[in-house]
């Protein structure tokens, strides 16, 4: 990464430089026709100082340096007030919801057993805005095994939605799944699709929050699974 603030200051010392050689050129310009001015006027003739102490030079330099200074300070004010303005229009990284720590409970390895059988695994992606599950299920003699990211929407420029939501991504027959979590001291609920929904999963952690049992329900069927964390 490109640090900014040496290129700045580094930009002020360059004009600074060109300001100053500037300011000595016009002092030896001035030099130089005052010495011509003594030598064409026999010296002191018509009241000339000598070369180097000529009044008119000494005012032109010093009005030069002033207007260095000036340009300097200008620049640096400019610099002052970008970097405010900047800092003031920079965006703050947000932060997780706090109703996402619900899921802590679910954070680990996780053997399925029951009607059901296989594996799932829970962690948190980078930053903490999305909980991770990676499953590997067998049901009735189908296998399924994807990973699911659990979070709150929140498309570009608007607030996240208040509930947390899901999508399943299976791997062995591309199917998109969509779910809502909710956790209620020591219950699971998981709908299919939308809260409310006759598809859902209920289940009830153990005191220890080592064993969850639960049930899946749907139209016309569901299977009971006892899931016992592993690590």
């Amino acid at each position: 990464m490109i640090r900014i603030e040496p290129l700045r200051h580094a930009a002020i010392g360059i004009i600074s430089l060109s300001v100053l050689a500037f300011v000595v050129d016009m002092s030896v310009s001035a030099q130089n026709n005052n010495a011509i001015h003594y030598r064409n006027n026999g010296g002191s003739s018509h009241g000339a100082s000598s070369p180097g102490t000529d009044g008119n030079s000494e005012t032109l330099i010093n009005s030069t340096v002033k207007a260095a200074n000036s340009v300097t300070s200008k620049i640096k004010g400019d610099i002052v007030m970008t970097e405010s303005d900047s800092s003031e229009t920079s965006p703050q990284h947000s932060k997780p919801n706090p109703d996402l720590k619900s899921l802590n409970k679910l954070v680990g390895s996780w053997k399925v057993s029951g009607d059901a059988q296989g594996q799932v695994k829970y962690e948190w992606m980078e930053g903490g805005f999305f909980l991770v599950q990676h499953f590997d299920i067998d049901h009735a003699g189908h296998k399924s095994k994807g990973i699911e990211v659990i979070g709150h929407l929140q498309p570009f420029g608007e607030e996240p939605g208040k509930e947390i939501r899901t999508r399943v991504y299976s791997y062995l027959d591309g199917l998109t799944l969509d779910y809502v979590y909710e956790v209620e001291s020591d219950t699971l609920t998981i709908w299919g699709g939308e809260k409310g929904s006759p598809a859902y999963y209920k289940g009830k952690f153990s005191a220890d929050g080592n064993t969850l049992t639960g049930e899946w329900v749907y139209p016309g069927g569901g299977y009971k699974t006892i899931t016992t964390r592993i690590k």
